[in-house]
């Protein structure tokens, strides 16, 4: 594996490509979960013809520390005497790199960190830092980069779910970034469209008969996960009525996005190769590579 017989960047420009002309021609420059599934496809479909399933992890292990760093600044903005956000990075970088035999050997364990999670909630920090904390939470899940999707349905993701829906849930890191960096974007026509959706849903669950499997199964999987992504519907319309409470800047978010198609990416692809090679953090003169 390496350069000589394949390039990533080379096998993946097409969608590249493509994903960022979809978000230059957003007026948010948004570039929807739906419009960064391709090119994820195109990433996974490439690695697995190329690679093996060890170097797969690396990469998206990787994607995920090098996107949740750009935003971390964000986070210590709001909370300079707060390290827990530097501690995950240091550990799941340690990690990567040999240094760190098992996640569990981290400090923190899991419920301490989901608690410190939660309790930011209640610090008012903010949306944005909220979401910079979640991006670099995320990155002690398994491939990070991409598998939170599967939280969801190839046709919710589809239907056009913006990360701002999503975000609490549970989307990729480059999801939660992205709200990190540029703020919550409120598209009055997206909602709208979500909402009519979800009506039409709600009918077509409410005209199933009652059985005890759908009462035991489908309420669950089903019922609870629409009325939430409704009531944040219906929260995000009264934050339009009342007007973002965040300095949301669309040049911001096309900033990220630019960085993180033809920045983080590559990057990533860099860094993950030589962690694989086993020259872990090194460049080829022997000094630290960061992430």
């Amino acid at each position: 594996m390496g350069k000589k017989e394949w390039d990533l960047l080379e096998e993946i420009k097409p969608a590249l490509a493509k994903a960022h002309a979809e978000m230059l021609a957003d007026p948010f420059h948004t570039l929807l979960p739906k419009q960064r599934l391709p090119l994820y496809d195109s990433i996974f479909y490439t690695l697995d013809r190329y690679s093996d399933e060890p170097f797969i992890s690396i990469f998206w292990d990787c994607l995920a520390i090098v996107t949740a760093r750009k935003i971390l600044p964000v986070w210590e903005s709001k909370m300079p005497r707060d390290n827990l956000a530097q501690h995950i990075l240091r550990f799941t970088e340690d990690y990567l790199s040999g240094k760190s035999k098992s996640k569990e050997t981290f400090v923190y364990d899991r419920r301490t960190l989901q608690k410190a999670v939660a309790n930011s909630e209640q610090t008012g920090v903010g949306d944005r830092a909220r979401a910079a904390l979640k991006a670099i939470y995320s990155t002690l899940e398994p491939e990070s980069g991409y598998l939170p999707f599967e939280k969801f349905s190839k046709r919710q993701i589809e239907a056009g779910l913006p990360d701002e829906l999503i975000a609490d849930i549970g989307g990729d890191t480059a999801g939660l970034a992205v709200l990190a960096y540029s703020g919550f974007a409120y598209d009055r026509d997206t909602l709208l469209t979500l909402e009519e959706g979800f009506k039409k849903q709600q009918e077509e669950i409410e005209n199933v008969p009652r059985t005890k499997a759908t009462i035991l199964f489908s309420i669950p999987i089903g019922i609870l996960k629409k009325v939430f992504l409704r009531e944040k519907i219906e929260g995000h319309f009264h934050r339009l009525e009342q007007g973002p409470d965040n300095d949301f800047d669309p040049e911001l978010r096309k900033e990220f996005w630019e960085w993180w198609l033809f920045e983080a990416i590559p990057k990533t692809w860099d860094l993950s190769q030589r962690i694989a090679e086993g020259t872990g953090k090194k460049d080829k003169n022997g000094m630290p590579l960061e992430f």
